[in-house]
């Protein structure tokens, strides 16, 4: 799977990060009910498309396991935690996102096939 050189963990934080000013609005706006705003869902592509490099290494449980667990550190809302509550420096964001990504990713595919190597 990938994690490393420009991988799809790191390019979504990239993006995130890019953008963070309209995707901080998105957010706000989808909170408010009466906005009528619906976050795009942009991260769902982007958890299939990793869910995918895991072949059929993932039963659908762990497959639904780590989809969820993806989408809590993809798109502007982890870059929120993490700048805002946790203090961190937005050039730090990247790094621990895509560790954090790779860090779930490695535990389901070696929770599922045990000796499995992700590769980073």
């Amino acid at each position: 799977l990938m994690a490393r050189e420009g991988g799809p963990y790191l390019l979504s934080a990239l993006f995130a990060l890019e953008h963070e000013e309209r995707l901080r609005t998105g957010l706000r706006l989808s909170l408010d009910p009466q906005s009528g705003y619906q976050r795009p869902g942009g991260r769902r592509l982007l958890v299939a498309e990793i869910l995918a490099s895991a072949g059929d290494r993932l039963d659908p449980a762990a497959r639904a396991r780590l989809s969820a667990a993806l989408h809590l550190v993809l798109g502007v809302d982890p870059i929120i935690v993490l700048t805002d509550i946790a203090g961190l420096d937005r050039n730090q964001v990247p790094d621990v996102l895509e560790w954090v990504a790779a860090t779930l990713v490695e535990a389901a595919t070696s929770t599922a096939a045990p000796g499995l190597c992700v590769q980073r």
